[in-house]
């Protein structure tokens, strides 16, 4: 995966990048994330895909706690992205396991109990 850089989509529109007075107002109007509702097993398997591709993944608070931002570490390259709603949040765990997809082990299966992690049976 050596020169691959990482490459997250962030799911908020441009429009609200513009400035950051725009930003505020979005984010005021935002609901923010409810960990209640957030897919735990898409977390365990963004974790797992993450590690597996010997990469690093980081949670942090944004935006006063209305947010979260993920920090993704991989070969010596970080990409960090910002999610101010659950579904957002979803949405950047899912291109965290797509980044790290590999053609023989599906991360997604693998979670749910239908396959091996490796070839050398880890």
């Amino acid at each position: 995966m050596a020169g691959r850089k990482p490459s997250f989509k962030s799911p908020v529109p441009i429009k609200a990048r513009e400035s950051s007075e725009k930003l505020w107002g979005y984010n005021t109007r935002r609901r923010g994330v409810d960990w209640a509702q957030v897919d735990g097993l898409g977390v365990k398997t963004a974790l797992l895909a993450c590690l597996e591709g010997g990469g690093a993944l980081m949670f942090s608070a944004a935006a006063g706690g209305l947010g979260v931002c993920i920090t993704m570490f991989s070969d010596g390259d970080k990409a960090r992205e910002y999610a101010a709603t659950t579904e957002e949040l979803d949405q950047l765990l899912d291109q965290v396991v797509d980044y790290f997809a590999d053609a023989s082990v599906d991360y997604r299966q693998v979670m749910v109990g239908g396959g091996a992690i490796s070839a050398s049976g880890n």
